[in-house]
């Protein structure tokens, strides 16, 4: 009985020194790292409309499988070979499943004796984004008539819509434009993508690379906003993301990276005068900056980024808000994600679209120069 007591106290006070040396030995999380929350992807669900929009929404599968993805179309074809987990045909009884053939209002009136389809995928979740092409038939007239539906129901609408060909003036550029003001009514935010300056960068490379490049942009406009709710040092949740595109109007984001010396400033210079962007974005209402980076990025960098980013919007009633992610895989890397509400867009009257890096002058354009104050840093 008493070595029966004896065992018992030696084996407990070997199990209590075991557990102390595990707690010593145990490892020890890197400083200032906190693991990225996944985003929920109940929060967002896409909706491809039209031809485009299907190409698209096949684009964006490959990037983000766990979001829910809508297919509408009035052409059968491009429906099928489009990866969606739910598929509308809409307008058969008219057009058979062979398309709008460009008529914009026959494509909104079929959209409407669908609506009762159209509803029953408008599911649970809080952001639906609508992705199209403007200035055919499909994408044109049914998008309004979806996000109309989409609002109705208390939820976000966020247009992604790519712009026509430079070289197809007239027809396609009169309805894109009659279509975007409808589009600027019935959804909460509308970003474009400008397709010809894309597909000039890109005029190099094969055909079907270089429209790649195009839905690839359309794409990296869903994925940037849905990541900007992974923040996890700083955060911006999907409510705040969701408040700032409430009735934003015409937005864009912009995206720029840097690495090595100086990385804070090469980052928020390649975002803010990123080449994509077809709209002047001085007098934006709403800022949302999203920087991430690796350990060893400094408060310091941070501060700056948002303060060049109010310096350069030039509007001192701009409201901003920030998050920021640390990121193990960014060392000496930042990247910048600035998503701006309320843009000014000065080709309603007819005139040309305007790039960011230039502003119109009596003397022709000149270059945007943007002074930074972040310190010169030594690379690590």
């Amino acid at each position: 009985m008493i070595f029966s007591k004896i065992w018992k106290t030696i084996g407990g006070f070997l199990e209590t020194l075991a557990v102390q040396n595990l707690r010593m030995v145990a490892p020890i999380p890197p400083p200032f790292y906190i693991k990225a929350p996944s985003a929920s992807m109940e929060d967002f669900a896409v909706i491809g409309v039209g031809c485009a929009g299907n190409r698209t929404l096949n684009y964006l599968a490959k990037k983000l499988n766990g979001i829910r993805r809508v297919a509408i179309n009035t052409d059968k074809k491009t429906l099928n070979e489009t990866e969606a987990h739910e598929k509308i045909l809409i307008g058969e009884h008219i057009t058979r499943g062979k398309g709008a053939g460009g008529d914009p209002q026959l494509a909104e009136r079929v959209a409407k004796e669908s609506l009762g389809a159209i509803e029953r995928v408008i599911g649970e979740e809080n952001i639906f984004f609508i992705l199209a092409g403007l200035g055919g038939g499909t994408g044109s007239g049914a998008s309004p008539v979806i996000a109309d539906c989409i609002r109705k129901k208390g939820k976000k609408a966020i247009g992604v819509f790519l712009m026509p060909f430079e070289f197809e003036e007239g027809k396609r550029h009169e309805i894109a434009r009659s279509y975007l003001r409808k589009l600027l009514r019935s959804c909460d935010a509308v970003f474009l993508v400008e397709s010809d300056k894309i597909a000039k960068k890109s005029s190099h490379l094969p055909l079907p690379l270089a429209v790649e490049k195009i839905h690839e942009a359309a794409s990296s406009c869903v994925e940037k906003i849905v990541d900007i709710t992974r923040s996890n040092v700083i955060r911006l949740d999907t409510r705040k993301v969701a408040s700032f595109l409430s009735e934003a109007g015409l937005s864009v984001v912009c995206v720029g990276r840097g690495k090595g010396l100086r990385k804070a400033e090469k980052a928020v210079k390649n975002a803010l005068l990123n080449s994509h962007i077809p709209y002047e974005a001085y007098g934006a209402r709403k800022a949302l900056i999203h920087v991430k980076g690796g350990r060893d990025l400094t408060m310091d960098e941070v501060h700056d980024i948002v303060l060049s980013v109010r310096q350069f919007l030039e509007n001192e009633d701009v409201e901003i808000a920030w998050g920021v992610t640390v990121d193990p895989n960014l060392e000496k890397e930042v990247e910048v994600t600035v998503l701006l509400t309320g843009v000014y867009v000065p080709w309603y009257s007819g005139l040309e679209l305007v790039n960011m890096e230039t502003r119109a002058t009596d003397e022709g354009e000149q270059f945007i120069n943007i002074e930074l104050n972040i310190p010169q840093m030594e690379e690590r």
